[in-house]
């Protein structure tokens, strides 16, 4: 529900012809504590190099595969048989897909407009796309 997302959704639904956009705040980017806005070199100066292992309030990796999973989860109960685009940052969708799909690797954090697909198939989430940015090469033929 924050700008750059909705934005983009909208850019996409215009696009699309879809005009039901809904936005929902579990699908938000992790909360980045006391470093959210800050630069790697302002870290470096304020806390040092071993700012990432310091408690500055940001949000777990776990808390955020809670949340996007549950957001998720209650897209499937609202669109049992639809096809849903959902918008939203790098982190949550990572976190989000390392619960609803264990055995999908999210080491490599996604690219900005990449696309993933996944699908609710026998009872279980599978992913038959992640990460891809193929669409924003202009030399390739899509």
């Amino acid at each position: 529900d924050l700008e750059r997302a909705s934005e983009t959704a909208r850019i996409i639904g215009d696009r699309l012809g879809i005009q039901e956009i809904q936005l929902d705040p579990r699908l938000r980017e992790m909360g980045g504590g006391q470093v959210e806005g800050t630069t790697e070199a302002e870290r470096l100066a304020r806390w040092g190099a071993d700012w990432s292992n310091l408690d500055l309030g940001r949000e777990l990796a776990d808390a955020g595969t809670v949340r996007g999973s549950a957001a998720l989860e209650d897209i499937v109960r609202q669109h049992p048989n639809g096809k849903v685009i959902v918008v939203s940052h790098g982190a949550i969708l990572r976190n989000t897909l390392r619960g609803l799909v264990p055995e999908l690797d999210v080491s490599a954090k996604l690219s900005n407009t990449s696309i993933t697909r996944i699908s609710w198939e026998a009872e279980s989430w599978q992913c038959g796309l992640y990460n891809c940015s193929v669409h924003l090469d202009s030399s390739k033929e899509l």
